[in-house]
């Protein structure tokens, strides 16, 4: 019987998929016709000047609202859902759906003044993931809003599926135990029947094409331990994205399960059951109350799902893979589990109960920005909790604060303000997470929205903008319409503040309450005028932005939409990318790198040709010597070539980036680093040719990591001087000022080509200039100290340490010509041999300077990696 069914479904499948039209090229952008063509849809009387319309950058509509006691023709339709679909339809190029898909009703939440209908986007009756339309449709039958999240382009022609659900339930469910670490000591299997679906990258902000998918909930029997929604590519069973369904939130039951793995533990107290004298029990009894009163009396909801559902929760659970008692609280998909002592903070509480709302609502993805509005939304009610019940300290001093009645863990999030926590209070923050930490900082981005609540709700001044404040109902019926009626599952910022800017309306904010809403909004930056988080200009390669010769960069792959594809390595995909080019000033090799200031894994490609048909010379995606890190390439470049310079995030990241180019010239056409008055022509050269893929390790010397960099020489009969040539990096590998300070001369004899013990050492405080010239976009420093000791030896080596800051690390400058190769040690750890030299000279009569030159040998490559300082005394 089951077989016969997979035979039966695989045929409707390979029907509906051979179906699908196979065309490439985006839907063309919606022409201003079709915008007016909704605007003429507005009632009679009403002002399309005071009607709302935001496009995406290709033209197609987003946001669609109504001016106040207006709206659009929608038809005669017999049902909301029928007007909603018949109204989309009617302007499908405005909306920008492209041939071949549809539009069906999935859910339609009945109002007083309006009802709301969520159409989800299919192809050949398969959904496209995250794919919808949210349209309101008024009592007069007249639309109100629309917002829109869809693909915009044709879907290639995809199938039918190379595995069926039964493999992609397995595969799921294996992938979830390995990335829970599970082994076979807990069973994972697919919560319900693997749903076929269209995985389309471009809907979810994120990289890549077009897949066929299988979306399979997956976790261990009682949902604890692991819960993850994973999608599994229905031809080669890869996992192209996941996300977690357990989130780290009246009809009560509290169970117990005495600091155990028990689930659900022991029955404590139900619904009606008087006090326990137990604190954790009837701590999570109340507080599940308080939030469902909060809900109840100020949104008119009836618990979790709406529908009374029974709130149910375990206090004192321990994960057994964790420390006992554990130190957290988590939203399973179906109930709450606290750790000790967790169940007394009433914001926690609320919370995690809100991730369940969330679930039975908007269903916001659990990832990047739709993931910190997931996050947020679950603050914003647990702190409303918290300052509306009366229970728990609600002191001026812990206002705004989550978790800080917690016993022994106190605050994890301040709304008021975000960045005492290091999160970000705008999204033009400089804590505002692009990366992959924290799932795209799920947690450390909420603090966006969270300071947007805080501001409407207590008033305030923020980035220039005067903010009125508006109290917590006013707030919470704001959020509560943006979290069942408006937000998209894939929201963005600009989603957000769409869905904001209709929430007020459906509201019936004033002009004044509404002009509140906005200036809030752009005091956190997600307005369209405030975005931080925008599309770069140098999106595309046609916009490519021109580099300079050791003239660093900065830029942000945030928000790129990715155009080119590259495989170096590992199929890399088309990932979010920005465009550079450089039009080579001298024949010769180039360095390429990312190395500092970059916060995000990398990939980077170099192209000549043209952007219409580039053709790839080089690429690199761990090249500053760490895997999963930024990225640098070495290549020869041919004067008056202009070349393309590809930078984009590996697996879809995304951050802010620094780029330097550079020729290894200095401005006056020189080797970089031969400055006058240095030493001989061949005593320095500057950074030499080396792979794109040679293993860095770059020389320093701090005498607070115990490292030194050594060097064998051949001094004249009597050195009165030392000149070398440096860099300073500070802990994050950013350019730091050396000012007056010591070094440590090191005096070595030679024991069988290695360095032995010191013979002589000297403590100096060198004169410090710039020589004007770059390496890899860090200035070059030259050292230069007078050597007062006649009895200094002819030969051995010598090492320099730097010994008056920890932080601000030396590091060598490369020199060539040498005659031995060169080592770093640090105390305690083998030797390391470097395969081209230091730059440095010692100088005996000035009138030779240059004489004796002892470069020792160091790889250098297109990247320096410095270490964040410690102490000796760590491991």
């Amino acid at each position: 019987m089951i077989d016969n069914e997979i035979t039966t479904r695989r045929a409707w499948l390979l029907v509906v998929l051979m179906g699908l039209v196979a065309l490439l090229a985006p839907v063309t952008a919606v022409a201003a016709s079709a915008e007016e063509s909704l605007l003429k849809e507005l009632s009679a009387g009403a002002d399309p000047a005071a009607a709302h319309l935001v496009t995406n950058d290709a033209g197609h509509v987003v946001y669609l609202g109504a001016p106040a006691d207006a709206g659009f023709r929608a038809g005669k339709r017999d049902s909301a859902s029928a007007a909603a679909q018949g109204f989309v339809r009617a302007h499908e190029a405005a909306f920008g759906l492209p041939p071949g898909s549809a539009l069906t009703p999935v859910d339609t939440a009945k109002g007083d003044a309006r009802d709301t209908v969520r159409l989800q986007q299919t192809f050949g009756g398969i959904p496209v993931f995250g794919a919808q339309v949210i349209v309101q449709v008024g009592k007069s039958g007249l639309v109100t809003a629309a917002m829109s999240d869809v693909l915009h382009y044709p879907v290639k022609e995809l199938g039918p599926p190379a595995i069926d659900a039964d493999e992609a339930a397995s595969l799921a469910s294996a992938f979830t135990a390995a990335r829970y670490e599970l082994g076979d000591a807990v069973a994972i299997a697919a919560e319900a029947p693997p749903e076929l679906v269209i995985y389309a990258a471009a809907v979810l902000d994120r990289p890549g094409d077009n897949r066929l998918a299988w979306r399979v909930a997956a976790g261990d029997a009682a949902g604890v331990r692991a819960r993850e929604q994973v999608f599994v590519d229905a031809m080669n069973g890869a996992v192209l994205f996941h996300y977690p369904l357990i989130h780290s939130a009246l009809d009560r039951e509290i169970y117990n399960a005495n600091n155990t793995s028990a689930d659900p533990g022991t029955l404590a107290r139900s619904e009606g059951d008087g006090a326990t004298s137990d604190a954790d029990v009837d701590l999570a009894y109340e507080y599940f109350g308080d939030t469902y009163n909060f809900y109840a009396n100020e949104h008119g909801r009836d618990g979790i799902d709406g529908a009374g559902t029974t709130m149910s929760g375990t206090v004192r659970y321990c994960d057994p893979e964790a420390p006992c008692p554990y130190a957290n609280a988590f939203w399973s998909g179906t109930r709450m589990y606290f750790g000790e002592g967790f169940s007394a903070a009433d914001d926690v509480v609320a919370h995690e109960l809100t991730h369940g709302v969330t679930q039975n609502t908007s269903g916001l993805i659990y990832s990047t920005i739709s993931g910190a509005l997931n996050e947020s939304f679950s603050d914003v009610w647990g702190e409303f909790v918290d300052l509306e019940n009366g229970s728990g300290t609600d002191t001026p001093e812990v206002r705004w604060l989550l978790g800080e009645d917690v016993p022994g863990f106190g605050a994890i999030r301040d709304m008021a303000n975000p960045p005492a926590f290091d999160h970000p209070d705008s999204t033009c923050s400089l804590h505002y997470v692009t990366s992959g930490t924290d799932r795209s900082g799920v947690h450390i981005n909420s603090g966006v929205s969270n300071k947007f609540c805080f501001l409407l709700t207590d008033g305030g001044s923020f980035r220039g903008e005067t903010v009125s404040a508006m109290g917590i109902p006013s707030v919470a019926d704001l959020y509560y319409e943006v979290q069942t009626n408006l937000i998209l599952p894939a929201a963005n910022w600009t989603d957000f503040h769409n869905a904001l800017t209709q929430a007020a309306i459906n509201l019936g904010f004033d002009a004044g309450q509404q002009a509140n809403v906005q200036a809030a909004a752009r005091a956190v930056g997600i307005t369209p005028d405030t975005l931080c988080q925008a599309i770069p200009a140098n999106d595309d390669c046609e916009n490519a932005i021109p580099l300079q010769n050791q003239v660093p960069v900065v830029g942000s792959t945030h928000n790129a939409r990715g155009t080119q594809s590259l495989t170096c390595g590992d199929n890399l995909g088309d990932f979010r990318d920005v465009w550079y080019q450089y039009t080579a000033a001298v024949t010769g090799f180039h360095t390429i790198n990312m190395c500092t200031g970059t916060d995000f894994d990398t990939t980077l490609g170099v192209f000549d040709g043209s952007c219409a048909a580039p053709n790839l010379l080089a690429c690199d995606d761990d090249g500053c010597g760490d895997t999963g890190g930024p990225s640098g390439i070495g290549l020869d470049m041919t004067q008056g070539q202009t070349y393309f310079i590809r930078v984009a995030g590996w697996g879809g990241a995304a951050g802010q980036f620094r780029l330097v180019l550079s020729d290894g010239m200095s401005a006056e056409g020189e080797p970089e680093g031969n400055a006058p008055d240095s030493c001989a022509p061949d005593a320095i050269y500057g950074h030499a040719p080396l792979a794109p893929d040679a293993v860095l390790s770059a020389p320093y010397s701090d005498a607070a990591l115990f490292f030194a960099g050594f060097d064998e020489f051949a001094a004249p009969a009597s050195p009165t001087a030392l000149v070398w040539w440096g860099l300073g990096l500070d802990g994050s590998n950013s350019p730091c000022a050396f000012s007056p300070r010591a070094f440590e001369l090191n005096f070595h004899s030679d024991n069988a080509g290695r360095p032995a013990g010191i013979d002589a050492s000297v403590t100096v405080t060198p004169t410090i200039v710039e020589t004007g010239t770059y390496f890899v976009g860090y200035p070059v420093l030259r050292f230069e100290a007078e050597l007062l000791d006649p009895g200094l030896p002819q030969s051995g080596w010598l090492s320099i340490v730097e010994t008056g800051s920890d932080n601000c690390t030396f590091a060598w400058y490369p020199g060539s010509g040498g005659n031995s190769a060169s080592l770093q040690i640090q105390e305690g750890v083998t030797e390391v041999s470097f395969t081209q030299d230091l730059a440095f000279c010692l100088i005996g009569d000035p009138a030779t300077e240059g004489e004796g030159e002892g470069g020792a040998r160091v790889q250098i490559h297109p990247c320096l990696r410095i270490p964040r300082t410690r102490t000796p005394t760590e491991a």
